[in-house]
């Protein structure tokens, strides 16, 4: 049994969305129980029509709730100890839960929680994001820590390198790397993109009666191509550098993003996520560091 910490107040809509994200989540994936925390008020009539995942769940009312809109300070001053952010992740610290998940300010979360394994590769491939392929371009600590990979050479990643923006979509590697500032751009260009795509297809199958024919025709592919393209689908992201797993969701998420979320979180926990990194952390610097003899000490 997998056990997720759920902030219900997270996200631009809230429980409304959270739980029937939670019960898309359970659905799929029965072997999961919740922690809930919320405000009741707001989150009862919502998990009244949810009674399987009601039966799953343990509720925990709360004082407040962090706003989208608050400074990361702001949230650790006015939520410490009773918002329904900082309680999701002190489940997680006191081994109430596996996996805390909350759609709310980014900030904050991040904040309150500094306080391989998920798609089951061997060896995945690894590139850092930069603006060529080059070793001579990019910023400094991005040059630095290309070399600082190539030299570890770790048995657990195969690193490839620099890759440019255009390898996202490409899958030119398993695993792209970069900082959050740049990452959140290329998040947010790669969502537009596709949501444009769809617009396009949309008015160029709606132009004329022979396309709108041969749309019927076309349908299962092009709801195909949909699921590809939905955002949605592969919401969640993970904080490193935590002993414990916080997911990030987006916070426009609908249910099924949410769902996204909580299953990125459960797959990290059912596959064994700090264990495996500890353990990649200790091969690093046991390569790095050779051990101290007694003429050394």
């Amino acid at each position: 049994m997998i056990k997720i910490s759920l902030d219900l107040m997270g996200g631009d809509f809230g429980p409304q969305v959270v739980i029937p994200g939670a019960a898309k989540a359970l659905d799929r994936h029965p072997d999961i129980s919740f922690v809930f925390y919320g405000i009741k008020e707001q989150c009862e009539p919502v998990l009244a029509k949810f009674p399987k995942v009601r039966e799953k769940s343990v509720f925990h009312d709360c004082e407040l709730a962090v706003s989208m809109e608050e400074k990361p300070s702001q949230a650790l001053r006015r939520g410490r100890y009773v918002s329904t952010m900082w309680r999701t992740i002190e489940a997680v610290k006191s081994g109430e839960a596996d996996v805390a998940v909350s759609a709310g300010n980014t900030g904050a979360l991040m904040a309150m929680a500094m306080a391989r394994a998920l798609f089951e590769l061997e060896r995945p491939t690894v590139g850092l994001l930069n603006v060529g392929v080059e070793e001579i371009k990019g910023q400094e600590e991005v040059k630095e820590a290309g070399r600082l990979l190539r030299e570890a050479n770790l048995d657990s990643l195969e690193y490839s390198g620099f890759v440019e923006g255009d390898d996202l979509g490409k899958g030119t590697v398993d695993v792209v790397v970069v900082e959050g500032f740049s990452g959140n751009i290329a998040l947010k260009a790669a969502e537009g993109t596709a949501r444009q795509i769809g617009t396009y297809l949309r008015a160029a199958m709606s132009r004329t009666l022979l396309a709108r024919i041969g749309y019927l025709f076309a349908k299962s592919a092009f709801d195909m191509l949909r699921e590809k393209l939905d955002p949605s689908k592969v919401n969640g992201g993970v904080f490193l550098g935590l002993n414990g797993i916080v997911i990030k969701s987006h916070g426009g998420a609908n249910a099924e993003g949410i769902a996204a979320a909580i299953e990125v979180g459960y797959d990290m926990a059912k596959n064994g996520l700090t264990q495996k990194i500890e353990n990649d952390l200790k091969k690093y610097h046991a390569k790095r560091l050779p051990p101290m003899g007694p003429e050394a000490a």
